[in-house]
């Protein structure tokens, strides 16, 4: 919900984005949310909607269409699945506010991938330079995850042991623009 308020935000500001995930399963978002033992009043937000996010551009994308930016990215992931996915550790990535006034920590679960997906992921974004997207990503180092729950910043976690849970990454989608009503499309 937090990215959800930050990306139609991006879309009242007429900013578009582009946004390309993987879901993951709700069973595993669940077990690791649960050995947690978050209190709930540290809770700000649980995540709805496990994922794997692939590529996030949040500045404005100008220099493409949507409609390119699709036609560029379908024939890279089309039919692309990554199996040697696996769920690693806990972490928190501190300051994780989508909203000016209400900070939070991100509490998340760490996925080691195959370089595969990661020199498909470089590919993309180079077929999107190519194709005129002027966008950057905020952060420079990717890190693969799957968020759990957002919380009160400096809440204690007891970031404990994880099992290394295989994940099978594929049907990636597509979002362009940050509101509900942003059209989704799966590669």
């Amino acid at each position: 919900m937090r990215f959800k308020v930050f990306l139609e935000k991006s879309n009242e500001d007429n900013k578009q984005t582009l946004y390309i995930w993987a879901d993951l399963p709700k069973d595993l978002h669940t077990k690791y949310l649960d050995r947690l033992e978050l209190n709930e009043e540290d809770i700000i937000e649980v995540e709805d909607k496990p994922h794997m996010t692939f590529l996030y551009l949040p500045e404005p994308v100008e220099g493409i269409t949507e409609e390119k930016a699709f036609d560029v990215i379908k024939p890279i992931l089309e039919g692309k699945e990554f199996d040697e996915t696996f769920l690693s550790h806990y972490e928190i990535f501190k300051g994780t506010s989508w909203e000016e006034d209400n900070d939070s920590d991100c509490v998340v679960v760490r996925l080691k991938v195959p370089h595969q997906l990661v020199e498909v992921r470089d590919e993309v974004k180079k077929a999107l330079k190519d194709a005129g997207c002027t966008a950057e990503e905020t952060f420079k180092e990717y890190k693969p995850h799957m968020t759990i729950a957002y919380v009160k910043p400096d809440t204690k976690v007891d970031l404990k042991d994880i099992d290394e849970d295989e994940v099978y990454l594929k049907n990636f989608g597509f979002q362009w623009g940050g509101s509900d009503k942003a059209k989704k499309r799966f590669i």
